[in-house]
């Protein structure tokens, strides 16, 4: 079943490219939507993380000295940006969400329609990821004010240290089936029209009936994140390469205005190619959970090979 949701949800990625622009703001706040990628910038912030504890007297000095008038409109202007961009990401979600029920059902969709779902579903879709983040934040309560306590009472890195590895081991796989649970619940309010706390019942008890093939999913997932990674990576290497050579022959000449310009083009030639890559994996990903979560409810089956008849791209 693995094999035939991920090759038609690559066929549905690569036909309907205006799903990428849904795909790209998603990317922007959610990432590229892969749970076990949690392991990976989990293990790398217990090291910043204990940085930050260690730390913490000096911080919270630095602030207090420092803090004034400006700090709070940096604050003011950093939230308005953080909540246009949550709103965009939700609302792109959605629509990646939607657009795929009725591409894979052979009907007509649009941006303009996957953005009003956006807008019909935001709050319902918000709601659930409050729950997900309150319920992981409990948890990291739970298990990072004991360890916290140790090292600030008794100023023993050793035990502290054990205390964070057995929490992150106990916490990450907890965030991944969470995070899991939230995508089966945002695709019960979009698909199917559950309220809030509907979606998220049926969420645990969809992922508790099929866990295992969910899991083998999301890390089939990761693998294949990994790959185009190293492939746009690689790709960036080569194509700034032949930029890069003129840059050094400029620099020894002493070309300052040359130089910038070429650093520049760099730098644009980079980002395009990361943004549309980054859309583009995206986009599979959750059109391939969508498909997968079609496929588990039975609603309705998953379309094999090509669509029956040609969707419409509306702009």
């Amino acid at each position: 079943m693995l094999r035939h949701v991920l090759k038609r949800a690559w066929q549905i990625t690569w036909r309907y490219r205006f799903l990428w622009l849904f795909g790209l703001f998603t990317m922007l706040l959610a990432g590229n939507g892969n749970e076990f990628n949690l392991l990976i910038s989990g293990t790398e912030s217990i090291e910043k993380g204990w940085q930050r504890v260690v730390g913490i007297e000096g911080t919270l000095e630095s602030l207090r000295q420092g803090w004034s008038a400006n700090s709070w409109l940096v604050i003011i202007i950093s939230l308005i940006i953080f909540l246009f961009f949550l709103w965009l990401s939700i609302i792109s979600q959605i629509g990646l969400i939607h657009c795929l029920k009725k591409i894979n059902a052979n009907q007509n969709s649009s941006l303009k329609e996957g953005f009003a779902a956006g807008k019909k579903y935001f709050w319902s879709v918000l709601g659930v990821n409050i729950i997900a983040i309150i319920i992981i934040f409990g948890l990291l309560l739970a298990l990072g004010l004991p360890i916290i306590s140790i090292f600030l009472s008794y100023k023993s890195i050793g035990w502290a240290t054990f205390f964070t590895l057995v929490a992150f081991i106990i916490l990450v796989p907890l965030a991944i089936v969470i995070s899991l649970i939230t995508r089966f619940a945002s695709c019960y309010i979009v698909l199917k029209g559950q309220d809030v706390w509907q979606a998220f019942q049926k969420g645990i008890r969809l992922f508790g009936k099929h866990w295992l093939k969910s899991v083998e999913l999301a890390f089939v997932l990761f693998l294949i994140s990994l790959v185009v990674s190293f492939i746009l990576t690689l790709l960036i290497a080569l194509v700034n390469l032949p930029l890069a050579i003129p840059l050094v022959v400029l620099q020894g000449f002493f070309v300052p205005s040359l130089v910038w310009t070429t650093i520049i083009l760099m730098v644009i030639v980079s980002l395009v190619i990361l943004f549309t890559g980054g859309a583009v994996l995206t986009t599979f990903q959750y059109n391939t959970w969508t498909l997968f979560f079609i496929e588990l409810t039975g609603s309705e089956p998953v379309q094999g090979g090509e669509t029956r008849g040609e969707i419409k791209e509306k702009l």
